[in-house]
């Protein structure tokens, strides 16, 4: 069986921030596909691919110098033509982000969380579902404090629990991600503080992160960082 959906956005839009205390509030748009099976299918017909549209928007909250907390939310379009299935929906997730640094602009980043998606149709009756637990780690150079970041990693997804509703209702199948891991990478681009050096915190960027193996996709973002 064919089927068409995904999770809309999982890491956090950039994996470090501005050293200490502070908030980031970012809106993103994308899109991305997810690589699934239904674990129980048996043949070359159980691969399934969810693909998603979506807009939103994320906060991040600096602790401490290299650990903070983030939270995302956005609105879903769904089109399954193979399975004649339109609907809207929502997805949230969120978690801790972490930073290790190995040399003056080199770092390890990483973020573990909590992911949930919810799509359907006006009736309840075609849905789908996913919850999921998402982390990653990658290696990251440049710094937002000094105006550009690049980074390149993997995430993984240990656990997930997802399912479909389809055709009317007819058939309900559970899916799995078929390799449970991605290549990531990105960058982001930081503008210098915006009310000079009595306030070095409130600035403007903007970024691209991207992602290919179990999803598969591109969003982009602006953030506001204070």
């Amino acid at each position: 069986m064919l089927l068409f959906a995904t999770l809309a956005l999982a890491a956090p839009l950039a994996p470090s921030t501005l050293p200490g205390s502070g908030v980031e509030v970012s809106v993103y748009t994308g899109g991305q596909t997810a690589w699934l099976r239904e674990p129980d299918c048996i043949g070359d017909a159980c691969d399934a691919w969810r693909v998603d549209t979506l807009v939103g928007g994320e906060v991040g909250v600096g602790l401490l110098t290299g650990f903070g907390l983030y939270g995302h939310g956005a609105h879903v379009t769904e089109t399954v033509d193979a399975a004649q299935y339109t609907a809207e929906g929502y997805a949230f997730g969120g978690g801790l982000r972490g930073s290790l640094p190995l040399a003056a602009l080199v770092g390890l980043d990483g973020w573990l969380g909590v992911e949930h998606q919810f799509t359907a149709g006006g009736d309840l009756t075609e849905q789908a579902t996913a919850w999921q637990l998402d982390g990653g780690v990658v290696l990251r150079g440049g710094a937002a404090r000094e105006g550009f970041q690049g980074w390149i990693g993997a995430g993984f997804v240990p656990w997930s629990a997802q399912s479909a509703t389809v055709l009317d209702g007819a058939v309900t199948v559970g899916l799995a991600p078929r390799v449970p891991v991605e290549a990531v990478a990105g960058f982001q681009l930081v503008s210098e503080p915006l009310f000079g050096p009595w306030d070095n915190r409130t600035r403007l960027s903007a970024g691209l992160s991207g992602a290919l193996g179990y999803r598969s996709g591109l969003t982009g973002f602006v953030t506001v960082l204070r």
